[in-house]
């Protein structure tokens, strides 16, 4: 249940409605009179009062703030987005309101929407002993606060199916003073408030309000982006406004419409009293302001929740993707470090298994012999080898690399074996000293390593020379098996665990 409540100075109005599903259904409409001496502990009882008697406690409430209770202007601001205009608003308020502070409650609604043009909003204002006071009296009767709107406005919007986009001019009569709003396309562009006293006969009530409505259309020739008004509707019971309606038409010339606020509400048999039917045009506001609080629909100007600058979300979804990326390529780093590291682990398991069985094969382990036992087998065959000299080879070459007979003869010749190694000496004679140093030169080509001895005369008067050399022979081998037998032994055949690996 949802209610809206009007406080002024002679009575209270209290409107309630439930919705249904898409249907809004009016239950409560109702009036209490206010004395003159009553303060705000007394008006607060009689509101309890007609709440608990309609089982209306703990309800979602809306205020009905009148014209006359604040401050109302047209604001012209320079060009600025939507999100600039709450700060420019209250910036500009201080100059133009006569009594605001920052204590005041303020509000507004744009009249435009372009914001590279000069901007005009529509700016209204209430002290805080006003705001104070209805909340007091509201929730002290038992309902929860939500809404604190202005009357002209909310009136506006229960027009939302009657109004079109031309501009209209509404009448809208309260107890002692009557708003006359200027709307177009659906939303109140300027407002004004005139006192109208009871004790005036209804013909001098009339010629006031039209002297009014006169000087409402002459102020909008200086209001921009207002067209003609030609339109007026009458919140009010067409039996006792015929002779309004006609002065409207006939001296200024405009179509009159009476609209009663309570024509398209379905009401509950037996709820409104005398006090409420002798006095529906009041109401009007209240059901605006029911139906935009069912609706959710935000009001033009709600002094409770006023507009604010909106708060420029950052886009962190460029933060997301880099964190993402970047989380990304941490696991990559971490799955190929795993990756490397385990490929490592199983090569050097696989070369631990080579070293063992290496390690097993040198130690004779299974069929095959060890290494020892091979070195000693190709080591007897390296010496056989040695020791195999073919002689007759070896003097058929040692004969083709001598020298002539005209140069030297050979006077002895033998073949051995001197510690494993195969020499040769031989003792020649030459015909002179250059002899000997062209043989061995012939030798080594061999290759030979001839070692020559000093000359000694000879008693043969054709070779008067006599030399000794011995030539041994050049294998290399048996020099580089040497030493790969040497390292073979040298190597340490202790056999070593894959716990000893590690």
């Amino acid at each position: 249940m949802s209610v809206a409540v009007e406080i002024s100075k002679n009575q209270i109005l209290l409107a309630a409605a439930q919705t249904a599903g898409s249907r809004f259904r009016l239950n409560v409409v109702s009036g209490i009179a206010i004395d003159a001496q009553d303060d705000a502990a007394a008006i607060t009882a009689k509101l309890k009062e007609l709440v608990d008697a309609n089982g209306l406690a703990k309800s979602d409430a809306v205020a009905i703030i009148a014209r006359s209770d604040g401050e109302l202007r047209e604001l012209s601001l320079p060009p600025s987005p939507d999100n600039e205009l709450p700060n420019i608003v209250r910036f500009k308020a201080k100059s133009d309101f006569a009594s605001f502070n920052d204590r005041w409650l303020l509000d507004f609604t744009p009249l435009d929407d372009n914001p590279s043009e000069t901007r005009r909003v529509l700016a209204s204002a209430i002290s805080p002993a006003v705001a104070d006071r209805n909340r007091e009296i509201i929730e002290g009767a038992g309902l929860k606060l939500k809404r604190m709107v202005l009357r002209p406005l909310a009136t506006i919007e229960s027009l939302d199916k009657v109004l079109g986009d031309a501009p209209h001019l509404v009448i809208a009569p309260g107890d002692d003073n009557t708003d006359l709003i200027v709307a177009h396309g659906g939303k109140a562009v300027t407002t004004r408030t005139i006192r109208r006293q009871r004790s005036q006969t209804a013909e001098a009530q009339n010629r006031q309000l039209i002297s009014e409505v006169r000087r409402t259309l002459a102020s909008l020739k200086r209001q921009p982006g207002v067209g003609k008004v030609e339109h007026v509707l009458v919140l009010d019971e067409a039996k006792s406004n015929r002779h309004l309606s006609g002065d409207l038409t006939e001296r200024l010339g405009l179509s009159v419409q009476l609209v009663d606020p309570l024509e398209d509400v379905v009401a509950r048999k037996n709820v409104s009293d005398d006090f409420a039917k002798s006095r529906r045009w009041q109401y009007a506001s209240l059901i605006g302001s029911l139906v935009g609080l069912a609706d959710e629909k935000n009001p033009s100007i709600d002094f409770l929740n006023p507009t604010r600058p909106q708060e420029i979300k950052s886009d962190k979804s460029r933060y997301w993707l880099y964190g993402t990326l970047a989380a990304l390529a941490t696991l990559l780093i971490v799955g190929l470090g795993w990756w490397t590291l385990r490929s490592q682990a199983e090569d050097k398991k696989l070369q631990l298994e080579r070293l063992i069985t290496a390690q097993q094969a040198n130690q004779a382990k299974g069929a095959k012999p060890s290494i020892e036992t091979i070195l000693g087998r190709t080591g007897a065959i390296d010496r056989w080898k040695r020791n195999d000299i073919d002689w007759l080879e070896e003097l058929n070459q040692f004969s083709q690399h001598f020298l002539t007979a005209d140069d030297a003869i050979v006077s002895n010749f033998d073949a051995r074996l001197r510690r494993g190694t195969p020499e040769i000496i031989v003792k020649f004679k030459a015909a002179s000293t250059e002899a000997e140093a062209s043989l061995t030169r012939e030798l080594e080509k061999r290759p030979y390593l001839v070692d020559p001895s000093q000359s000694r005369a000879s008693s043969d008067k054709d070779y008067p020379f006599q030399f000794d050399a011995t030539v041994g022979f050049i294998d290399e081998g048996p020099k580089w098996r040497l030493k790969l037998d040497k390292k073979a032994r040298e190597f340490d055949f202790t056999p070593i665990s894959p716990a000893e690996a590690e």
